[in-house]
């Protein structure tokens, strides 16, 4: 059922398999739903896959086909024309921004990177800001705040929203881990070679226990950065495992990245969900997703990664009181209702600001 008492919302983009932004846009919607927030999708350009048309419909999401962003295609949308829409990092509603401001449209910006798009900047240069930005971390916020201040962004319209989770979508499902088997590492990102670090196997090597590496999303461009990879490990491109059949063969999950710092890892979500403990950096996001020593493990160094991995293997209650810590906190947050409050306030606050223009 729709409230009417909420303004529909357009998204321009859709949701897929692959990508933190497209994944999290999916729970968005579930979230969005719940709460009987009537949604429209346009998917950029063309027809949808059918199995996630079908799927948003069966939610009740609208699906409206064009074929190119030009006005006259997008007019042809009933209700779109003066409009609030929502995009999730899609670099094709940037390069078309111009034209929905034509039309009218209240936009929202949800950007996943913790950098300005190049599109994103030649907008600006030619027209005024969005209308809100959405920052899934406090380290995304921070490390923006001052690029949109300087483009005239007021901090009233910057959202710290973390991103959308349904927990039901990846059952608790912690794999045992027995004495003596090996211990299974894994990883999973898109396929960019600033997001692998060029020391990870040298730091796996270090664990004091036998272990297994497998990595999902690596392509040659990110062979190259990592070398050559040991016998133990198990080099797998993006899409030969779900995510949900990925997470299910791991006892440890470890992300070890380059330069790409990130903002709020939709990985490590999906760790915690299933029950693999995490891991990782003390920087960006994780240090906002995780409680140090409670839901995971946050390192300053590769010597403490290697050494937090070796407690783990050998501490088996340990790693499932871990894994049972970070499910708990999944489902306190992302059940209850924060997620749904702080994209209600945005909302708010966009149609406060079209009310006060018209």
């Amino acid at each position: 059922m729709n409230d009417p008492s909420l303004p529909p919302v357009f998204v321009i983009g859709y949701p897929d398999d692959i990508g933190g932004a497209s994944t999290e846009l999916w729970h968005t919607l579930k979230l969005w739903r719940a709460h009987g927030l009537a949604v429209s999708l346009i998917h950029t350009w063309g027809p949808p896959k059918p199995k996630w048309r079908a799927k948003c419909a069966s939610i009740g999401c609208q699906t409206h086909v064009v074929s190119g962003p030009t006005p006259d295609q997008l007019r042809t949308v009933p209700g779109l024309a003066g409009s609030t829409i929502v995009s999730f990092c899609n670099e094709e509603f940037l390069v078309a921004a111009d034209v929905f401001r034509g039309l009218g449209c209240k936009t929202v910006w949800a950007g996943c990177m913790c950098y300005p798009f190049d599109q994103e900047k030649r907008h600006y240069n030619r027209c005024r800001p969005f209308d809100a930005y959405v920052f899934q971390s406090r380290h995304q916020l921070a490390t923006l705040r001052d690029f949109y201040a300087e483009w005239g962004v007021s901090s009233d319209d910057m959202f710290h929203i973390p991103g959308a989770f349904d927990v039901t979508e990846f059952p608790f499902s912690p794999r045992p881990h027995k004495p003596g088997e090996p211990l299974v590492i894994g990883r999973v990102s898109r396929a960019a070679p600033d997001k692998f670090a060029a020391d990870t196997f040298e730091t796996m090597a270090k664990v004091k226990h036998p272990t297994r590496l497998r990595f999902l999303g690596v392509d040659d461009a990110c062979m190259k950065v990592l070398g050559q990879p040991p016998e133990v490990a198990e080099m797998m491109p993006m899409g030969a495992e779900s995510a949900q059949q990925f997470f299910s063969t791991l006892h440890v999950y470890c992300q070890l990245n380059g330069d790409a710092v990130e903002n709020w890892p939709r990985s490590g979500l999906e760790a915690m969900a299933t029950g693999v403990p995490i891991v990782a950096e003390r920087k960006g996001g994780w240090a906002e997703m995780i409680q140090d020593g409670a839901a995971g493990f946050l390192c300053d160094s590769r010597e403490e990664v290697a050494d937090t991995i070796s407690r783990l293997a050998e501490d088996e209650e340990l790693r499932i009181r871990m894994a049972e810590e970070a499910r708990r906190d999944m489902e306190n947050y992302y059940t209850g209702p924060m997620p749904w409050g702080y994209w209600h306030s945005l909302f708010a606050s966009v149609a406060a600001k079209q009310e006060t223009i018209a």
